[in-house]
């Protein structure tokens, strides 16, 4: 994309600039007010631009497909935009999240546009001869509305053609049932409406539903098959039934692990079902159909149907029924037990899942066409993506049809819950829906999983759902969020069942030979959390590692010298200059994996590593030297990290001389007035030989530590329960708090007189320093993840959780004063001074060890609060987001710089006084996951998955001290006030280390 300035008259251009993408660009625009460009392409990605600060990049909308156009409305908050994906998407830019969606069109959108108002939403798409207006209603016109609601007024959008004919629809309200996903034909769809006040009643029936908790009983059993099992369900007796690829039926006695019974099918099984009663079970494959008696293993009958079989369902209530749902888009009814054939229900589509309602008799049927097994992401109406509701007469063995529930994508499985008053459907877009059958099939809710769903299971307020993501997840329905998940399987799950009483669930898929089955037990939230004991080296990424041959070290144990050849593809360009490689060479970081060195006997003085695969011509190159000391380990470790190679501007006419000194002073001098910080005198900072390094002993590995205001004390817990007050010149203990489970986070406050800690049990504890006593104790809903505190205006706690939220606590009473919301995992906080709040996070459940991520999915980001006078309101003024998930955040003590690191390996300095405006990006060697000033804030310790502390100087952008490294990740860091000492703590040590260490200007420079 190309920048120009126009000249007033629009008679001359001026050259701006010019911004690069990775794939083509098909839209840009300007917000009406000028101060933010929107750019889409076909990276499937909305870039949004500040005009006003030199084109300095915000954050990205991540799209499902190519976007082809976009139009800002005039309230400045709210993006349209549409494309590939053959949808119109309104996104709310405040909150970077999608508003709502219109329906989709038949071909890609082209063009859109909004009224002056912004009441009406016009758009075009290719095959379609007209112009569609969509009528919107409920509009707040303020760009700083705290919040707002689209809702769309009709049905469908109105058309006009070139001919005149057609026009808006009505937009008098009908009154009938609202819908985020599907609806019942001829109700109405609200789009982006709430779904106001819900009543989940109907899931708390059962002894099950009294809980809010689920958790693993005891570990999984596993019974074995010779080929993959692609179904299981529990009978009534607690028999488990699973069939597929071996051709066999087989009945599991599950307490003692061994086969009751196995039926002969003779084809793969792929469809599966068990009466209600017990008494019957079917098995079906392309058109042969087999029913048994259960309990004799009689064969009943074999029939075969009109197409290749999909699905089964049984039922018992009005008349003893089996559906059979195909490939032929039919669903045949057959009577039981002799199987004749009584009904056959035209559905359009692929018959993909069956259920009946246990009590009301209602049959639903899933469906949807798809030949190409989820690979096609443009889907259409001709696809027959639908549930079809039938009622089974009373007093026949009939159905009649009621209506149907439309969806965008193929639906794949249906469940209805034990009491039969909700239906839940599970789509190929990743998206749950639950309804309820009694008040005309009216959305309950909505859950979004992380991909297609294949298998859905009900236990009380708990739903199980399973499919393409792998993975097996309990949702607690009412809550409508993750409970629990099970670990992830090497391919898709099929199916997932639960036994009678809930407290046995099993699940197989493709890939696997085996039902696994899982003992559950349920509990109430606020019950006591067994402690969960994770390793950290369970954790711990070793990288990428390359051997040293013999013949490398040589008899007198020289120092060998080695020369790798690094080319840089994806160079990401800075406007500040240089490659920045200042971390110590002797433990090398790379990007990629590096072979071994070559014949050690060459006359070079340096050996190169074999060569990387060709570059393109004008990609950069560098060279980096390094030496293995004598006598040290023969393997060199390789950890990735991202190379940032910044070519420096074309130098001007004045300063095509400029000596390197030169340059750097000036490009520090740049740096110190954007952070508003003297460079008068360089800071520097070395280990004091003087005094010796302390070690504070705890019984268990030590998760988190903070010094004290005045640099005397450190509090530090971890694994052993304890929260810990030392003594730094003593190496005493001058108090010990113990905890109901691991210390997670540590913070003092401000004024010296609290300490906060928050455990594993979810729970948030204040004590007093000085006399020592607990004041008061807090147990939140949700996991704790961060801690802070801050004194003034008042004393106040944040606790950040695992659910995305950012909960305000008044101190030291901690009461619930506010509950901001970042949207994942929230992995740090930190006040400012002034009583600013920042917030780092994003969603992982794979403790780091997840590799492709999308960049701003499950909110990895950065959001930053500021506080109105009396902490009751809080306002964001930054959300900015990451490639990766974000582990620390620290705001420096003089208010003028915000730190940022994460899994990127980077650490991003903002300039808080200009708009948190990007100053400076550190590379670091590893991940971050703690950060830490100095008083002067010239220098930023930084620590994570490179096992070691790095002091930076900020103004210069290098590492100017590195500590010893240890064997683990390090979790926390801390300057003292006085800048004397340096503390860390991490996995796998079970003391906090202090360091002595010599902060000082050298007047010299």
């Amino acid at each position: 994309t190309v920048i120009y300035r126009c000249s007033p008259d629009f008679d001359e251009c001026e050259f701006v600039g010019s911004i690069k993408f990775v794939d083509v660009v098909h839209t840009t625009e300007f917000r009406p007010d000028g101060k933010q460009l929107a750019i889409g392409g076909e990276n499937k990605l909305i870039s949004v631009y500040a005009s006003d600060t030199e084109f300095e990049h915000l954050f990205d909308l991540v799209c499902t497909a190519g976007v082809r156009c976009l139009s800002w409305c005039r309230n400045l908050r709210c993006l349209a935009s549409g494309g590939e994906d053959m949808a119109v998407t309104v996104w709310d830019v405040l909150q970077q999240r999608i508003q709502f969606q219109l329906q989709k069109a038949e071909d890609w959108i082209c063009r859109l546009d909004w009224s002056p108002d912004c009441q009406t939403l016009a758009y075009s798409h290719f095959g379609g001869k007209g112009v569609r207006l969509q009528v919107l209603d409920g509009m707040e016109s303020l760009a700083d509305a705290p919040a707002f609601q689209f809702s769309v007024a009709a049905v469908d959008a109105g058309q006009v053609n070139s001919q005149g004919e057609g026009g808006l629809s009505s937009r008098q309200s009908s009154g009938r049932r609202d819908s985020l996903c599907g609806s019942l034909e001829g109700f109405v769809v609200r789009l982006g409406e709430s779904l106001g006040e819900r009543d989940f009643s109907c899931l708390t029936s059962g002894p099950e539903g009294l809980f809010s908790g689920i958790r693993c009983a005891q570990e999984a059993v596993s019974l074995n098959h010779t080929d993959d099992v692609l179904r299981c369900v529990f009978g009534p007796d607690g028999c488990l039934v699973a069939s597929g690829e071996d051709q066999k039926v087989a009945f599991w006695d599950v307490v003692v692990q061994g086969k009751t019974q196995e039926l002969i099918f003779g084809n793969p099984a792929t469809a599966l079902a068990l009466s209600p009663c017990g008494t019957y079970v079917a098995a079906g494959n392309e058109k042969n159909l087999q029913v048994w008696n259960a309990a004799s293993g009689e064969e009943i009958e074999c029939v075969e149907v009109s197409g290749d079989i999909l699905s089964l369902a049984f039922s018992a209530v009005p008349a003893n029924l089996l559906a059979v749902g195909t490939k032929t888009d039919k669903v045949c009814l057959f009577s039981l037990p002799d199987l004749q054939e009584v009904q056959e229900l035209d559905q359009g589509s692929h018959v993909n899942a069956l259920a009946f309602s246990p009590t009301a008799g209602w049959l639903v049927s899933g469906c949807g066409t798809d030949a190409y097994h989820g690979l096609l992401t443009k889907k259409g109406d001709h696809m027959g993506m639908k549930c079809q509701v039938h009622q089974v007469a009373p007093s026949s063995e009939t159905c009649e049809y009621k209506g149907s529930l439309r969806f965008t994508d193929v639906v794949h499985a249906l469940a209805f819950s034990a009491s039969g008053k909700v239906l839940a459907v599970g789509c190929e877009d990743s998206k749950v829906c639950c309804y309820l059958p009694e008040s005309d099939f009216e959305l309950l809710t909505q859950l979004t999983c992380l991909a297609g769903v294949r298998a859905l299971a009900w236990a009380g307020r708990f739903l199980v759902t399973a499919g393409e993501d792998c993975q097996v997840t309990i949702w607690n329905v009412p809550r409508e969020r993750v409970v629990f998940q099970l670990p992830k399987m090497q391919d898709w799950i099929c199916s997932v069942a639960f036994n009678a009483d809930c407290s046995l669930l099993a699940y197989c898929g493709y890939g696997c030979s085996q039902v696994t089955v899982q003992a559950l037990e349920f509990f109430e939230e606020d019950e006591r959390r067994k402690k969960i004991q994770v390793p950290g080296r369970e954790l711990k990424s070793a990288g990428t590692v390359t051997h040293l041959s013999e013949d490398d070290l040589d008899a007198e144990q020289q120092p060998v010298a080695k020369t790798i050849s690094l080319s840089f593809g994806d160079i990401k360009v800075e406007r500040s200059g240089s490659l920045e490689m200042p971390f110590n060479r002797a433990t090398l970081k790379s990007a990629g994996t590096v072979s071994k060195l070559d014949d050690p006997d060459s006359d070079e003085d340096c050996d190169e590593i074999q060569e990387a695969p060709a570059v393109e011509e004008g990609k950069p190159k560098a060279r980096i030297s390094l030496v293995i000391p004598a006598g040290q380990a023969q393997e060199l470790i390789l950890q990735h990290e991202t190379l940032q190679l910044q070519p420096p501007a074309p130098p001007s006419q004045e300063n095509d001389e400029e000596e390197p000194e030169a340059r750097r002073l000036r490009l520090r001098s740049i740096t110190a007035h954007e952070l508003r910080l003297r460079d008068a005198l360089q800071t520097r900072i070395r280990s004091d030989a003087s005094r010796s390094t302390l070690s504070l002993p705890h019984t268990d590995e030590v998760l988190s530590l903070a010094f004290s205001p005045d640099g005397q004390h450190i509090a530090a817990g971890g694994e052993d329960s304890t929260l810990a007050i030392w003594d730094v010149a003593s190496s005493c203990r001058q108090a010990e708090f113990r905890v109901g489970s691991a210390v997670l986070a540590v913070a003092f406050a401000p004024s010296g007189q609290f300490v906060y800690c928050c455990d594993f049990d979810k729970t948030v504890t204040a004590w007093r320093v000085n006399p020592p006593e607990r004041l008061a104790r807090e147990t939140c809903e949700d996991s704790i993840k961060s801690l802070a505190a801050i004194s003034s205006p008042v004393e106040l706690v944040a606790v950040g959780t695992g659910s995305g939220e950012v909960k305000i606590l008044s101190a030291p009473d901690l009461e619930d004063l506010v509950v901001l919301n970042h949207g994942g995992q929230v992995h740090s906080l930190s006040f400012s001074c002034s009583g600013m709040l920042a917030a780092g996070g994003g969603m992982d459940d794979m403790h780091g060890l997840m590799t492709h991520k999308v960049s701003g999915e499950g909110s990895m980001k950065a959001v930053v609060w500021r506080p109105a006078a009396d902490c009751s309101q809080w306002e964001e003024v930054l959300g900015l987001s990451f490639k990766d998930i974000v582990r620390a955040t620290a705001f420096s003590p003089c208010e003028q710089a915000l730190a940022i690191g994460g899994e990127d390996r980077a650490i991003t300095l903002l300039a808080v006084t200009k708009n948190f405006g990007k100053v400076a990006v550190l590379p670091a060697a590893a991940g971050v996951h703690s950060l830490a000033w100095t008083s002067d804030s010239k220098l930023l310790a930084s620590a994570g998955e490179d096992m070691r502390v790095s002091v930076w100087d900020v103004l210069d952008k290098n590492v100017v001290l590195q500590l010893p490294k240890v064997n683990d990740w390090l979790c926390s860091i801390a300057f003292s006030a006085d800048n004397r000492w340096l503390a860390a703590c991490g996995f796998g040590h079970d003391c906090v280390t202090v360091w002595p260490v010599e902060v000082y200007e050298d007047a010299d420079s």
